[in-house]
C-alpha cells in the first residue's frame, strides 16, 4: 500500500512493525507476507539505508528466534 503510493518512510514503518509482531506471534503466513512486502520494498528503494536495516531486523530476529 504505502509502496504503491511511493512513501518509503511509512512503508518502512510499517513493515517494521509487521515484522516484529509475526515473528512474535510465530505465525509462518504472516512472515512470509511480509517477506514478500520486504522484497517488493527493496526492489522500489534498494539502496536506502533504513530499507538495508529492516533486512538486518531480519536476520536479528531470525537468530533469536533460534536461540
Amino acid at each position: 500500500m504505502f509502496i504503491a503510493v511511493d512513501n518509503m518512510e511509512q512503508a518502512y514503518r510499517y513493515l517494521e512493525i509487521a515484522i516484529t509482531v509475526a515473528a512474535e506471534i510465530g505465525s509462518i503466513l504472516h512472515i512470509q507476507e511480509v517477506v514478500n512486502t520486504f522484497k517488493l520494498l527493496k526492489s522500489t528503494w534498494p539502496d536506502e539505508k533504513p530499507v538495508q536495516a529492516l533486512g538486518d531486523l531480519f536476520i536479528q530476529l531470525q537468530i533469536n528466534h533460534v536461540h
